[in-house]
């Protein structure tokens, strides 16, 4: 890692030294490179042999879960971390996606929740009108089929966290299906 950081960000070598730290974090089970390998895979410099060995990675750690029945209407399974929505939000500004989730865009629900985490975390401490927006979107967002919101609703307190991790692995959020570890 140490090396990644003598090199210039976006230079071929830079972007070894970055597919070989995901690949080390995919290889140990850290879903959320697939998310960054799929990003990586589509910076226009890469070279034939980079996209090869993200290819390579993404074929042994990144593959989707089959979901029988697949994913619901307007939701694809790209990964591991399970449906998600096909298309980009395009309202701009948290009140315009939070708006768009709640009329029913479910592609606007994972960017409004962000923009409310952040600003929660930037005010120190979320309020409790803020926190009950958060719930509305990630139930919303879960109930269209996006599997990492269901997640997202359950720590939040959004029905039970067995029910809503039962949820995202029917999505084919790969790490809700595993057992849980048992506490210590």
């Amino acid at each position: 890692m140490a090396r990644g950081k003598t090199l210039r960000i976006g230079s071929p070598e830079h972007t070894d030294v970055k597919i070989e730290v995901m690949t080390l974090f995919a290889r140990a089970g850290d879903l959320e490179m697939c998310k960054l390998l799929r990003k990586t895979q589509k910076t226009p410099a890469l070279s034939q042999r980079q996209s090869h060995a993200i290819a390579c990675v993404q074929q042994q750690f990144c593959r989707p879960m089959t979901l029988p029945g697949g994913c619901p209407a307007g939701m694809r399974n790209e990964g591991p971390e399970g449906c998600a929505p096909i298309r980009s939000c395009t309202a701009a500004g948290s009140d315009a996606q939070a708006a768009a989730c709640e009329a029913g865009e479910a592609s606007c629900c994972a960017p409004a929740l962000l923009m409310l985490e952040i600003a929660d975390a930037q005010a120190g401490m979320p309020t409790p009108e803020s926190l009950a927006t958060r719930r509305t979107l990630a139930r919303i967002g879960c109930d269209a089929g996006h599997a990492e919101l269901c997640l997202e609703a359950s720590a939040l307190g959004v029905g039970t966290a067995a029910a809503r991790r039962e949820r995202a692995c029917a999505l084919g959020h790969v790490e809700s299906c595993r057992p849980l570890a048992p506490n210590p």
